[in-house]
This record gives C-alpha cells, structure tokens and sequence, in this order.
C-alpha cells in the first residue's frame, strides 16, 4: 500500500488486525497515526516520516514489525505505541528525537537500537533506562542509520529514479520476504539476478506491483 502525500492523519484503528497487510509507504505529509491504526498486521518494517507528531496508544501494538525507522525530525516517541511487539530486531532512533515516553523495545528480548551520537537523552523516560539496563535490548551510538538495519541492499538504477534489490543478509533467516514497493522515495523496479540464493528458511515472497522484472536465479 502506498498512501498519497495529500494524507495527514490515520485514523484510530484504520488497520487493525488486518492480517493481509506486509508493506505500506507512509508519506511525509503524515502528521498523525492514531490509537490502534495498525494493531495486529503483518508490516514487517515501518519509516515514520519527520513530520509525524503524534503516534497514538497501541498503534503498532501486538504487529509482526521488524524493523523500525524514526525520520531525522521526530522529536517524541511513545513507547507504547509499540507494546507487545516481540519480534522487533532493530530500530534507529535520530538525534531530533528529545523524549521517548516508554521501554522502546516493545516487549522483544533481543532487539538492536541504533541511537544517533547528537540525541539528547537527559528527557528520556526512566523506562528507557530499564529497558537497556535489563539487557532487553542492545544499545549502538552512531552517526547515522547504519546500512546493515536496512532490511535489503540497494543500487540505484540507470535512470537516477529507481532501484534495484541487490540482497539481504538479514533476511537469511526470515520465512517470510515482503518486498518494498519504494526506497528512498523512488520505486523498486527490479530484483537482481541471486538477490536471495540459498535462502532456504523464505516459503512467502511478497512482490509489489512496481517490480517489472527478477534476474535469474533470484
């Protein structure tokens, strides 16, 4: 699903428990997603545009979310929006970010938080602390999102306005691929030649409708 840059708001529960859902763009017009909006589906990955100031309670609550990427520009985060989420395994928190209101790690017992090196954490709530201090999660200082939390490995096409799926390392384990229908804001229009040879473990490929072709042996 690819919402339109004239959406501002999600509504409170828009899709929840809707279990067909693997991949959605969320428009940097977006200013708000509301109580529950995307409770129970199956997103593997989340970018939450810049100019989103408000995630309601529950929002992300009980998904399959994986990977989670805060826009440089989110200045408050509420943890709770991510509670019961067992299976995330990363997140990149950016220095903009100034409270973070909750345990971040939303339940899981192994997530990797990659926190940018200029972020002010003397806001951020106790729970914060007791997250990392009870070894819930693994906390990185970096410079900036680091390539390897990116689900999938990219180059950019010969047109300058689309790429290409190269690989996945982190996905090697996975039984379920939903391939992203934009990166960086331009389509994804090819998956190359052995992007996910040997990936013994993957029964599901999610393919969006923007893939025009798949190399050999792919």
């Amino acid at each position: 699903i690819h919402l339109p840059n004239t959406i501002t708001e999600i509504k409170d529960g828009a899709f929840s428990g809707v279990s067909s859902v693997y991949d959605i763009t969320l428009p940097n017009s977006l200013t708000s997603i509301g109580k529950n909006a995307f409770n129970g589906t199956a997103i593997k990955s989340f970018t939450i545009p810049k100019n989103v100031d408000s995630i309601g309670e529950n929002a992300f609550a009980s998904s399959k979310i994986r990977y989670i990427t805060f826009a440089d520009g989110t200045e408050e985060i509420d943890a709770s929006a991510f509670s019961s989420c067992s299976t995330i395994k990363a997140i990149y928190i950016p220095s903009s970010v100034k409270n973070i209101n909750g345990a971040i790690c939303g339940g899981s017992e192994n997530a990797v938080i990659y926190r940018n090196t200029k972020a002010d954490t003397s806001n951020w709530s106790s729970a914060w602390e007791s997250c990392k201090d009870k070894k819930k999660c693994t906390v990185y200082v970096v410079n900036e999102c680091p390539e390897s939390f990116i689900p999938f490995t990219y180059t950019i096409n010969s047109d300058g306005k689309s790429y290409t799926i190269t690989g996945n390392e982190n996905t090697i384990d996975e039984e379920i691929i939903v391939i992203p229908s934009t990166y960086s804001g331009y389509p994804v229009t090819y998956i190359d030649a052995i992007a996910f040879q040997e990936h013994s473990t993957v029964r599901e490929v999610y393919i969006p409708d923007t893939v025009k072709s798949i190399g050999r042996y792919a």
